[in-house]
């Protein structure tokens, strides 16, 4: 058997056992509180505490943030695997098929297997990336989640019905259109102190826009955005932080 074949095999067993274990998570996690928890923003699982007091929220884009996707993914999804309740693995933009077929993803599996098991990795991963929890939230007060917030939301309920929000829309002075992308909304500190007050929360912690410094806060600290996606751009040499420590 190649060494491609047998890289393939294995690539298909993680796919296998990630859509099993996936595919019984609700779309919203609850979190207890009672020890720590690491939350990392945009891709790969830079300094992983093996202690275990520590639990981990990864906010997706575990793709097309590199040359690694397949390893950064793979890494990922072994974790969850291994280590069901220590990490907690939500969705970003970037898990969906109209998006990694297009900015890298499925290119990187073309370039390293041939196109017939290219399309089958590819596929599966994304039926993965379909059954991904949409939002995380840490012991009722800190609402986790890849993109941001909805007019729509109203309660937690409503996330699976704005789903395209979750994952996809970006902070500015308001609710607008997001016409650049042409999908989703971008979102205001008023949003943010409404949504805080409908769900009963105190901090919103998502990612899906860089930040020079590796993090970012908005809203009087209500909200705060982190990047951890390391050489993303030439200019950001100052990512000060790869993930943020909780202790709740």
């Amino acid at each position: 058997m190649s060494l491609h074949a047998k890289i393939s095999n294995v690539m298909c067993v993680v796919v296998g056992s990630g859509l099993l274990l996936f595919s019984n998570i609700f779309v919203v996690i609850e979190i207890r509180t009672a020890l720590y928890k690491r939350i990392i923003g945009a891709c790969l699982a830079y300094h992983l505490d093996k202690s275990s007091l520590l639990q981990y929220i990864f906010l997706g884009d575990y793709v097309d943030r590199g040359r690694r996707s397949l390893e950064c993914v793979c890494l990922v999804l072994t974790l969850k695997i291994l280590f069901p309740r220590k990490y907690q693995i939500l969705r970003g933009n970037h898990e969906c098929k109209g998006i990694n077929r297009v900015y890298g993803f499925y290119d990187e599996l073309l370039d390293r297997f041939e196109k017939e098991e290219a399309e089958r990795l590819w596929l599966g991963f994304n039926e993965v990336f379909s059954w991904m929890p949409l939002a995380g939230l840490v012991g009722k007060k800190i609402l986790c989640m890849h993109g941001g917030i909805s007019a729509y939301l109203n309660s937690l309920d409503d996330i699976r019905k704005v789903l395209i929000c979750f994952i996809f829309n970006k902070i500015d002075y308001r609710y607008a259109p997001n016409t650049v992308r042409g999908v989703a909304t971008f979102f205001g500190e008023d949003a943010v102190i409404q949504c805080c007050e409908k769900l009963k929360v105190d901090l919103i912690v998502r990612a899906h826009q860089m930040m020079m410094s590796g993090y970012g806060f908005f809203c009087n600290r209500k909200l705060i955005t982190i990047f951890t996606a390391p050489r993303y751009q030439p200019e950001a040499v100052g990512y000060s932080i790869r993930t943020i420590k909780l202790i709740t």
